[in-house]
Formats: structure tokens, C-alpha cells, sequence
């Protein structure tokens, strides 16, 4: 699964859930966030759609362009 955002940032996972109660986003799969400036990848992700928080749960590695 790819996500682009209106920015040109893309999010790649095996799948994602939502929770509507609380307004969040998550996966407990490998994910890799990236866009021209930077490459992230992590394992597990919790994105709350009001506050725009983004949060990678473990093993994180990142590389700055």
C-alpha cells in the first residue's frame, strides 16, 4: 500500500487500520516515509488525523538528504 500526500511525501506499508473513535491511523507492519529531503523507516505507526502527530513505534532508521 502508498499513500501520496498533497506534498509529495509517500508513506508505503503492507496495510494500515483506523479507528474513528479517536481519529488515528496505525499499522504494526514495517513502513518507509520518504520524500526528496529524507528516507524513514520504522515498524509500527500511529498518524492522529486532528493534530497531524505522527508517531514510528521501533527499530527507526533515518536518512537526511
Amino acid at each position: 500500500m502508498v499513500i501520496i500526500s498533497d506534498k509529495g511525501d509517500r508513506l508505503s506499508t503492507n496495510y494500515l487500520n483506523f479507528n474513528d473513535a479517536e481519529k488515528k491511523v496505525y499499522t504494526y507492519a514495517p513502513v518507509t516515509i520518504e520524500n526528496k529531503k529524507m528516507k524513514i523507516k520504522g515498524t509500527g505507526l500511529t498518524l492522529y488525523i486532528k493534530t497531524g502527530e505522527l508517531n514510528l513505534s521501533s527499530l527507526v532508521k533515518a536518512k537526511i538528504n
